[in-house]
């Protein structure tokens, strides 16, 4: 897990005493499962060729408007193909969840130039839990993590991340921290942590 922002990526917006806890990508596992499957499919104009060449003298003229035609829809395939990877790698690299010692941010790269930034306050979470299904995950040690809120976008989801039970309860710890701030309250207020938190909850907390 890491817990910095790394040192060639720079964060703005931050305010006046917030520092990053927690900066997070998805497992690479998924980027690398995405570009093996584009990679089989790079072959498949190759093997394509292959069979035409081997089986059939439609591509033995290289004059021959046929094999033309042939070569420019492969070349185009190819592009796009070079496209989908740079994607693929952009989306996975750019993707990233970073959460704060006041909010957590999510940062959604969609194509080539669409970017969306949300924000969330640590302080509106309301339940953490997390989820690992098969075999990879299990070995690998990944899953996802989901984040009740009381705010308008009421989950958020950490996809593929690596160790979700400790990121999970560093979120819960940082959870608490802030409500503590919020409130003025003593630190075991993450005991509040687990349950939504309703009005009864509060005038404890104020309470206290």
């Amino acid at each position: 897990m890491s817990t910095l922002l790394p040192k060639h990526l720079h964060f703005q917006g931050l305010n006046p005493g917030e520092t990053v806890q927690i900066f997070l990508r998805s497992h690479p596992v998924v980027l690398w499962t995405k570009l093996g499957t584009m990679m089989l499919l790079g072959f498949i104009p190759a093997v394509i060729w292959i069979l035409l060449v081997s089986l059939t003298e439609v591509l033995d003229d290289p004059q021959s408007v046929l094999r033309l035609a042939v070569i420019l829809v492969f070349s185009l395939f190819y592009l796009y193909w070079v496209r989908l990877l740079f994607t693929a790698w952009l989306d996975y690299y750019l993707d990233v969840w970073v959460v704060t010692t006041h909010r957590i941010l999510n940062v959604v790269q969609d194509g080539l130039f669409n970017r969306r930034v949300s924000e969330h306050l640590l302080s509106q979470i309301q339940d953490v839990t997390t989820e690992t299904k098969g075999m990879w995950q299990t070995f690998l040690r990944f899953g996802n993590i989901r984040i009740q809120t009381a705010a308008e976008v009421s989950q958020i989801i950490f996809r593929s991340v690596k160790h979700p039970e400790l990121i999970a309860k560093r979120i819960g710890e940082l959870q608490a921290e802030a409500v503590a701030r919020e409130h003025n309250a003593p630190d075991d207020v993450y005991g509040r942590f687990t349950a939504p938190i309703d009005q009864h909850s509060q005038s404890q907390a104020s309470r206290s």
